[in-house]
C-alpha cells in the first residue's frame, strides 16, 4: 500500500518542483547578469542608469551594478520613471534607518546566550550564489529569547 501511495505522489511533488525551478530560472540569470533580458530590457537598464546619473542619485558599488538596477526594472514592470522612485526611496530609506551602518554599529552583547536559546548560522553559498541559512526550528523557544533581549534590538 505504501508502494502505491509514494508512485502516486512522486510525480506531481516533482511537477511541482520542476515548475517553481523553471518559473525561478529567469530570475537566477538575473541575480549576477544581464542574460535572460531581452535588448529592449538592457536599454532600460542604460535609460535607469543615467536618470540616476543626471539626478544625482545613483549609489556606488552594489547599488549601482546593472543586475541591482534590473531588479528595480523588474518589480516596476521596467518603467523607467517608476524604477526610479523606488530605488531613490530604497536609497533614502536606507541612509534614514542606518541600513549601511547596523552591522559595524550593532553591539550584540547578549549573543551567546541567544544563540543556545536559539540556534541559527550562516552556511556557504548555495549553487546561484545566494547565502543559505540554518534555523533549528525544534530548538527555538521564544519566551527565553526575550527574556534575553528585546523585539526591538
Amino acid at each position: 500500500r505504501k508502494e502505491n501511495f509514494r508512485a502516486k505522489r512522486s510525480p506531481s511533488r516533482h511537477r511541482w518542483f520542476a515548475d517553481v525551478m523553471a518559473a525561478a530560472k529567469p530570475l537566477k540569470t538575473l541575480h549576477w547578469t544581464l542574460e535572460g533580458l531581452d535588448e529592449a530590457q538592457k536599454q532600460a537598464v542604460e535609460e535607469l542608469r543615467e536618470s540616476l546619473r543626471q539626478s544625482g542619485e545613483l549609489e556606488g558599488g552594489f547599488f549601482g551594478q546593472d543586475a541591482t538596477l534590473a531588479r528595480f526594472l523588474v518589480a516596476r514592470g521596467f518603467q523607467v520613471n517608476k524604477a526610479h522612485q523606488m530605488y531613490v526611496d530604497s536609497m533614502h530609506w536606507r541612509k534614514e534607518y542606518g541600513a549601511e551602518d547596523v552591522l559595524e554599529d550593532f553591539d550584540f552583547e547578549e549573543k551567546d546566550e541567544v544563540m543556545q536559546i536559539f540556534p541559527h548560522f550562516h552556511h556557504k553559498l548555495d549553487r546561484s550564489g545566494h547565502p543559505i541559512f540554518f534555523q533549528q526550528l525544534g530548538c527555538k523557544d521564544f519566551g527565553e529569547v526575550l527574556k534575553l533581549t528585546t523585539v526591538e534590538r
